[in-house]
């Protein structure tokens, strides 16, 4: 989780990647660009005066190519923003999405699931998301067993069976940086050996994840993820 101290120059250096278009790039990308570099300067200034917070605006992401996701980690306070670093699928339902840090850390989702986590300290190694994304696309009810697989510093990894039922809590409105979306919100309960997590998700008419908070794990805990773009 060290690496997402780094917030300000990570972000910075995660636009100019998502961005940049080489030697032709526009004016108003490289405007973008001063900008945050202006403020990571500020957040050097002085010891004495507090940290500029980097604010992430509409302007700016509309100027990006490829998509944004915003990841916290609800017990430190401290968010990344992530870009796309690839997209799979595999033998079961549901694209992959590979989200990652300019450092390397990566988040990955599917169809807004999350499934595992890298460099972010006692990850989540895999997860079985198949009866999760079944009610999510059904924007419904339903439920089913979870294995999750969490790496640890004694044996490398350990397996966590977990018993969830997904339930729906209501419509609702939510904001993502400018913008008001219209969405379902899915609670999902799961009992295991280590008491009761629970995940939520806000999903939007068509089944898309735009909002969640996932338990990634006994160390880790929960990632609030926001779909920004």
């Amino acid at each position: 989780m060290k690496h997402l101290t780094k917030i300000c120059a990570g972000l910075c250096l995660g636009l100019l990647a998502a961005c940049s278009g080489g030697e032709d790039s526009s004016n108003s990308q490289t405007a973008v660009l001063k900008e945050l570099r202006t403020v990571v300067k500020e957040n050097r200034k002085s010891r004495k005066a507090p940290a500029t917070k980097f604010q992430i605006t509409r302007a700016i992401l509309d100027l990006q190519t490829v998509g944004s996701l915003e990841v916290t980690v609800e017990s430190t306070n401290q968010t990344a923003y992530l870009i796309p670093g690839a997209f799979r699928t595999d033998h079961l339902p549901g694209k992959i999405a590979v989200w990652r840090t300019i450092t390397g850390e990566n988040v990955v989702l599917r169809e807004g699931v999350l499934i595992s986590t890298r460099g972010l300290g006692r990850d989540l190694a895999s997860s079985d998301a198949s009866a999760s994304l079944r009610a999510i696309k059904a924007r419904g009810n339903g439920g089913g067993e979870r294995r999750m697989q969490v790496r640890n510093d004694v044996n490398g990894a350990f397996d966590l069976l977990l018993q969830c039922e997904t339930a729906v809590v209501g419509n609702e409105s939510i904001d993502i940086i400018e913008l008001r979306f219209q969405t379902l919100h899915l609670r999902e309960t799961c009992q295991s050996t280590l008491g009761t997590v629970r995940n939520d998700y806000w999903v939007n008419h068509s089944g898309k994840v735009l909002q969640s908070r996932q338990w990634a794990g006994p160390d880790l805990g929960y990632l609030k993820i926001r779909l920004l773009k």
